[in-house]
């Protein structure tokens, strides 16, 4: 008598289950897979260089995803192949969520072990509710939900973006030669076709163009990121850096101790600092993100090309942790590279693996990151025939934060959101302290090999202790002042500068006219304030100069 009941295949364990795999349950685990990286994806919108960049992250989760629905479902015997997609998306998905979970405290082993067996509980708890066919279907669309709206957001703020065409780079034919610290000796030259089309763009402009270039002094450009003025270091965080400014004043320095940011974020202060004008003014200038901007700090500006057309070598030193700081090889004629222990993670990639227990191996290797004597020494082994315009962006004091108590580096860099409000603000006077100590340092040797060389030493914004924004009325007047006083510090031997120069859009245009031995054509000063939280909320600040260079103690 044959058997009432035979065997099921949905009972076998194995290859044979995959047969059962359809559409649905892969496009569940595709969703899942998405939906963090397409939120990261729009959360990030006006940040993000490249969206391409994120696509590696992307397969590879499908991958895992798809692999852990494959084995889930040859490991069972009769569970539901659409319940297991479920579990497997909810572990692709939670994948993410770890660096919420840890939040701002230093990950460890023990906590990657309680994320593990919340997910468990979490993917058990989906399991039991994907028996129930409604809310099975519920909660797949749930999960394509999320993936593909936050796709259509950006996709609909990519075709709405109503600003200026962005800068586009001038594209030099010579190749430029890179400084890295592990080839240090490598012999590098001139990419001097860039600067010969710079030339000729300028002469014809009706642009002086120097001929005899060996005469031109050398010129460094040291931006220290985040650096408060010091009236706003010793009155509103207790930090005396009067010696500091003082020994910049033996050195040939003239000092200015009321400047001010046009802009309190570092891509629109440095961008107009090197255009030396004022680049965004309405919202529309900015309602597809600042990224338009980073070829002003690479180098495509009014100053640089007018620096190259007199014959300078272009030296550009970026701090390496963000890409939008990097050095575009079209732009520059050396590009020094920083210094790290670690892979050099792009900025997305960090950034990604910093959602995820990826975090506890990258949060034990430093992040790259300069000073202003490794740069002074970087370029004067890149040194050829020609003057050179170093520009040095030093990341410091802006987070993360380096130094120890000695001025040591730390064994690990220490993020802002990793303290509380007097820890961060120690590490980040700390920074000031060390940050200050290594650019004397590098003028000193500077002054003492080239006693002729024009040297600026500026920060592009101040700190931000007191800020509370997104919106204008919303910033205290005291966090006002503290963001947008800078610190600035020229020395332009045989140039007599104002004690008190205004907003930091001048700057270089005093330098320029130094250089030329012509009076300076300064902007009127203003501000505009812009934080991220409100992008299309750049608004100018009324009666910049009086509140920011006088302010009321």
């Amino acid at each position: 008598m044959p058997d009432a009941n035979p065997p099921s295949t949905t009972a076998r364990r194995g290859p044979a289950r995959l047969r059962q795999l359809r559409p649905t349950p892969v496009l569940v685990v595709l969703a899942c897979a998405t939906a963090p990286l397409a939120g990261f994806v729009y959360d990030n919108r006006y940040d993000l260089p490249d969206v391409a960049a994120v696509t590696p992250w992307w397969f590879a989760t499908v991958a895992f995803g798809l692999l852990l629905l494959a084995g889930l479902t040859m490991a069972t015997r009769r569970a539901s192949v659409d319940a297991l997609a479920l579990v497997a998306g909810v572990v692709v998905a939670s994948f993410y969520q770890f660096g919420r979970f840890s939040g701002a405290a230093s990950p460890d082993v023990a906590s990657l072990v309680r994320f593990a067996a919340i997910v468990g509980l979490v993917a058990f708890a989906v399991f039991r509710l994907a028996t129930v066919p409604t809310a099975r279907r519920f909660v797949g669309l749930l999960a394509v939900m999320l993936a593909v709206v936050p796709l259509l957001g950006y996709a609909a703020w990519r075709v709405s973006a109503t600003a200026q065409a962005p800068h586009t780079a001038r594209p030099s034919t010579a190749p430029t030669p890179t400084v890295d610290p592990a080839a240090a000796d490598a012999d590098v030259r001139l990419a001097g076709d860039g600067a010969d089309a710079d030339a000729a763009d300028l002469a014809s402009a009706g642009v002086a163009v120097a001929e005899d270039v060996a005469a031109r002094p050398d010129v460094y450009v040291f931006v220290l990121d985040e650096r408060a003025r010091g009236d706003e270091l010793a009155g509103r965080l207790g930090l005396d850096t009067s010696a500091f400014e003082a020994e910049l004043t033996e050195l040939g320095f003239s000092v200015s101790p009321t400047s001010f940011a046009a802009y309190p974020k570092t891509l629109l202060s440095l961008s107009s600092l090197f255009e030396m004008d004022y680049v965004a003014t309405a919202p529309a200038d900015v309602s597809d993100g600042l990224l338009r901007y980073r070829s002003l700090l690479e180098g495509d500006s009014q100053f640089v090309r007018a620096m190259r057309a007199q014959g300078y070598q272009h030296v550009y030193a970026h701090p390496g942790a963000f890409d939008w700081l990097g050095c575009d090889p079209t732009l520059a004629d050396v590009c020094i590279e920083p210094r790290t222990d670690s892979l050099r993670l792009s900025e997305v990639d960090r950034t990604i693996a910093e959602m995820t227990p990826l975090q506890l191996l990258t949060s034990q290797t430093l992040l790259p990151y300069t000073d202003p004597v490794y740069v002074a020494d970087q370029a004067r082994q890149a040194r050829t025939d020609a003057p050179q315009l170093v520009v040095g962006h030093i990341l410091s004091p802006h987070g993360p934060y380096r130094y120890t108590d000695s001025c040591a580096l730390r064994e690990t860099f220490v993020e802002a959101a990793a303290l509380d409000a007097d820890g961060r603000k120690a590490a980040y006077l700390q920074d000031v302290i060390c940050t200050d100590a290594l650019t004397l340092q590098a003028v000193r040797s500077i002054v003492l090999r080239d006693p002729d060389a024009v040297i600026v030493v500026l920060s592009d914004h101040g700190s931000n202790f007191e800020i509370e924004g997104p919106t204008q009325a919303a910033w205290t007047e005291a966090g006002i002042v503290e963001r947008f006083g800078v610190l600035d510090a020229v020395r332009a031997p045989g140039c007599d500068l104002p004690e008190e120069r205004g907003v930091l859009v001048n700057l270089l245009r005093r330098v320029q006219a130094c250089l030329d031995g012509t009076e300076p054509d300064l902007l009127p000063d203003r501000a505009f304030t812009w934080w991220e939280e409100n992008p299309l909320g750049l608004e100018e600040l009324p009666d910049a100069a009086a509140r920011l260079q006088h302010p009321q103690r």
